[in-house]
């Protein structure tokens, strides 16, 4: 028989906690679903969310895939501002688009019309098969039939394996297109360009694509951004038998090398003092921000942490952001990814990636930082500067992995971040995949 503890032990704790609690008020938005966390599961298997972005009046898409009637189709999702599924886009809220098989979205962008740009990969299989991919979908969540053949755009680069991870607008509406392809069984930094019908522009370096070889082993472009001069800025890393570094690339408007930044057009430098790999980057100014992974080596065993950098217009660190240009932030777990940055209203820097926690059993959790314009941890931003997310239902058998993908600012300065839960359902590791999204306060 379990005996109730005494009036007295019981009430001074939950003193404490309220105390504790009053201190330190939860970062998340309740007005966000009620806690501030919304999983979305659609029920075929596996969901993910890798992009986001906020609309103007509030609400919310995220683009990623879904299982489909092959291998896998593009997802696109909107919100209400109240975290439900607008029922107006799509169906009940969701489009599922099917390109050639096996597709995937990793990149989503909004134009000033309001349609939407999906980017990614499309092909027969997860092999070399591969093609550039692109939908655009009305603002209700139809496919637009005055791009491509029918809203969709395929196009292959080279010896296909090509893949698009982000996308940018130029100020003619002109569609950037970044990613990886592989020549000769290595993957080169690929970027297309498309006229607001979803047609190559030839006036781009010719074809309407440029395939980068720096002469290393491997190269990919990861991200990429257009500056107020329409020039094109691609992130990514650079492979040679030195080993991996971050790389950042800016070309003309028209597609060439741009000489004027780095060697030739090339920004090749170190996030961590043992390597790192970019993942996003943002436009700052006159400045480029880099997002990625710094690799650290403590006792004999490689660590990542958040890594941000940030390069002059000339292409070099800049010495006045952070330390020497680079900052890195160390959560608490033994290996901290940044996927996603973007810029809130007044200029400070939010990086959003996964935390993964070191122990007997996998699990990870959303992680989310902001600096001020300088590169420094913002402690207006929750005390500290960076809040973690457990996302997974802690009724589940085993801790769930949270991957955040993407971060958006909405016009309230609020902060959504999107990505994907995972947890095992039974020992033998059957596991669902579910879109989450996180909003968060901005103070």
């Amino acid at each position: 028989m379990r005996h109730p503890l005494p009036l007295c032990r019981v009430l001074l704790p939950l003193l404490g906690l309220a105390t504790a609690v009053a201190a330190a008020p939860s970062p998340l938005d309740p007005t966000f679903d009620r806690d501030g966390l919304v999983e979305t599961y659609l029920g075929r298997g596996s969901d993910y969310a890798s992009a986001v972005l906020v609309e103007p009046s509030g609400k919310v898409v995220v683009a990623g895939s879904t299982p489909g009637n092959n291998l896998g189709d593009f997802l696109v999702a909107r919100f209400t501002r109240s975290g439900q599924l607008d029922r107006r886009f799509g169906r009940n809220g969701i489009a599922k688009l099917s390109l050639i098989g096996n597709d995937g979205a990793q990149s989503i962008i909004r134009q000033p019309d309001g349609k939407l740009i999906v980017g990614g990969s499309t092909g027969t299989n997860t092999g070399q098969e591969r093609r550039f991919a692109l939908a655009r979908l009305n603002s209700d969540g139809s496919l637009d039939s005055s791009f491509g053949e029918g809203g969709k755009v395929t196009t292959r680069v080279l010896e296909d394996g090509a893949a698009i991870w982000g996308l940018a607008l130029q100020s003619d509406g002109s569609v950037i297109a970044a990613g990886t392809t592989v020549i000769n069984g290595e993957l080169r930094a690929a970027v297309a360009r498309y006229s607001d019908t979803g047609e190559l522009d030839l006036s781009f370096d010719e074809d309407g694509l440029v395939v980068l070889n720096q002469g290393q082993n491997s190269e990919e472009a990861r991200a990429v951004a257009v500056d107020d001069q329409n020039r094109i800025v691609l992130a990514g890393f650079s492979l040679s038998s030195q080993g991996s570094r971050s790389a950042v690339i800016r070309l003309t408007a028209t597609g060439q090398l741009d000489t004027g930044f780095g060697a030739g057009g090339v920004s090749v430098f170190d996030m961590g003092p043992d390597g790192g790999l970019p993942r996003a980057l943002a436009v700052q100014g006159d400045g480029i921000l880099v997002a990625g992974v710094g690799v650290t080596e403590i006792n004999r065993s490689l660590t990542q942490d958040f890594a941000l950098a940030r390069l002059d217009s000339a292409g070099s660190l800049d010495p006045t952001f952070g330390t020497n240009g680079v900052t890195l932030t160390d959560f608490r777990g033994r290996n901290d990814d940044a996927y996603a940055i973007t810029l809130d209203g007044e200029g400070r820097i939010l990086l959003a990636g996964t935390i993964s926690i070191g122990g007997g059993r996998p699990h990870a959790d959303f992680g989310l930082a902001r600096y001020t314009a300088a590169g420094v941890l913002d402690a207006g931003f929750h005390g500290i500067g960076k809040v973690t997310t457990n996302i997974g239902n802690s009724a589940r058998l085993q801790p769930s992995i949270d991957e955040a993908r993407g971060v958006a600012v909405a016009p309230d300065q609020k902060i959504v971040v999107a990505g994907v839960t995972d947890s095992q359902v039974n020992g033998r590791g059957v596991s669902r995949s579910h879109i989450a999204l996180a909003r968060y306060r901005s103070h």
